[in-house]
């Protein structure tokens, strides 16, 4: 497949709340389809010390801390978009969510809705990452609303699924994205996989396997221009934290491979960098070696697969409106389906929705 920048980012809009709450509190960036109303809303909750703001391109700075996009999130966003979603993103009261920031989102998430003129009854998913992950599970067991989850990166425990729940009925159609190297993260999916309780509705996992560190990756997938990727990628071998294969030698740590990566760019010249700025380009390449390193990152590996989960689970008026799907993107990778038996290799795909299902990626 030809190399090309990912699709840019969306604009985001921030929607405040009320002037005395806490401003983590009162504020979220969202973003609204350009070409038709929204057919849902997709709440996107990022994970520990970041913000809201990550999702959009644009959006004026709130959270903790004030960052930019990320590459990751910025795809799912678009992506999403694209589907007909609109996309919100508020931020946690501190670094990582907690049961505290619940009640406090729902009210701001039903504030923006009535701004924009929305049907209250419009159908809600959730996606979050890590410790957003964390806040989507709360979320989808109290919420009635929400009629399915991803969670990247975390696993909510079995008792956070089993009725009775605070929604009333069965914990919503879960899907578990989780990457390879993380064993433990695996098995804890496993277990909602292969389990059974009352009112249980469908569990999909998806497999993240490590990527190659090529000479094109960081233009791929962190909008780097082909000049800049290939010297960043060629400092980081130098130094011996990407192999010459591809293969990244260890967990990327920012405060050690922070020489090799500014080696690889410019220190004066911004225009050409993401955002025009060396902080920004800074986090992209850290961002997309966490994901090559394939342990624990923000990922929009499997965003089409995500799509297709959440359209399966949409109400009827909602899903026959749905878009075509979008094209593939750079680097990713194709997906195997595989049963809730199969370990590791995939086999045919599982016919039975309600039950766990099981799919790989390759690496790129």
């Amino acid at each position: 497949m030809p190399s090309s920048p990912p699709p840019p980012p969306a604009n985001g809009t921030l929607f405040a709340l009320n002037a005395t709450l806490p401003a983590a509190w009162r504020y979220l960036a969202f973003a609204l389809p350009t070409t038709r109303p929204p057919r849902a809303v997709m709440l996107v909750a990022h994970g520990c010390r970041n913000s809201g703001r990550n999702w959009f391109h644009s959006a004026p700075e709130f959270g903790h801390p004030m960052r930019s996009s990320l590459p990751e999130e910025s795809c799912v966003s678009t992506r999403a978009l694209a589907a007909g979603y609109a996309v919100v993103a508020p931020s946690s009261s501190a670094d990582c969510w907690s049961g505290a920031d619940l009640p406090l989102v729902a009210d701001l998430l039903d504030a923006w809705k009535a701004s924009q003129s929305l049907p209250a009854q419009l159908p809600l998913l959730v996606y979050g990452t890590s410790s957003g992950g964390y806040f989507a599970g709360l979320a989808a067991r109290t919420w009635p609303s929400v009629v399915a989850v991803s969670s990247t990166v975390f696993v909510p425990p079995m008792q956070d699924v089993e009725p009775p729940l605070p929604r009333g009925g069965g914990y919503p159609p879960l899907q578990l994205i989780y990457m390879r190297r993380d064993t433990g993260k695996a098995k804890e999916a496993e277990a909602l996989l292969h389990g059974s309780w009352e009112q249980r509705a469908e569990v999909e996992g998806l497999i993240c396997a490590p990527r190659l560190v090529t000479p094109s990756y960081f233009t791929e997938r962190a909008g780097l221009t082909p000049d800049h990727s290939r010297a960043v990628q060629a400092s980081l071998v130098a130094a011996g934290f990407v192999k010459s294969d591809g293969n990244v030698a260890s967990h990327p740590h920012r405060g050690d491979w922070r020489a090799a990566v500014l080696g690889g760019l410019p220190r004066k010249e911004r225009d050409s960098l993401p955002s025009r700025s060396l902080q920004a380009a800074m986090d992209a390449v850290f961002q997309e070696l966490d994901v090559a390193w394939g342990f624990h990152a923000a990922t929009c590996e499997h965003i089409e697969a995500t799509i297709a989960f959440f359209e399966r689970h949409l109400p009827a008026a909602a899903a026959a409106t749905a878009p075509a799907p979008a094209a593939k993107r750079p680097g990713q990778s194709q997906h195997a389906h595989a049963s809730t038996h199969a370990q590791h290799e995939p086999r045919a795909p599982h016919s039975h929705p309600p039950h766990g299902t099981k799919k790989a990626s390759g690496q790129a």
